[in-house]
């Protein structure tokens, strides 16, 4: 793997090691998951199948670090989160309020 394929890859590792810190299975999981869908498309040779692969690729780490948070199971069990995750999920529209799905 060279080129934008190795910094596209390298790209969601970070990101997921920052999505799951702290959680070594949640990120061994995902590690090796994004490990197979790359090996899996390492035979294709097609210019334009290979900048389909590497958009779709943006587009999950733009999912992964947009649309998934961190939260941990406290003693009394109710999740917490960071302030910055929790500020992160008021950015996202709850289910059934996007426009148009009241309508």
């Amino acid at each position: 793997m060279t080129g934008p394929g190795l910094a596209v890859y390298r790209k969601l590792l970070r990101t997921i090691h920052r999505t799951f810190q702290g959680d070594r299975g949640a990120i061994a999981t995902v590690h090796q998951e994004l490990r197979n869908q790359f090996n899996a498309n390492k035979h294709v040779t097609s210019p334009s199948e290979i900048n389909q692969r590497i958009a779709d690729a943006l587009e999950a780490e733009d999912f992964i670090r947009n649309n998934i948070v961190q939260a941990k199971k406290s003693s009394c069990g109710t999740y917490e989160m960071t302030p910055d995750n929790a500020k992160h999920l008021s950015n996202i529209a709850p289910e059934g309020m996007i426009q148009g799905k009241n309508q």
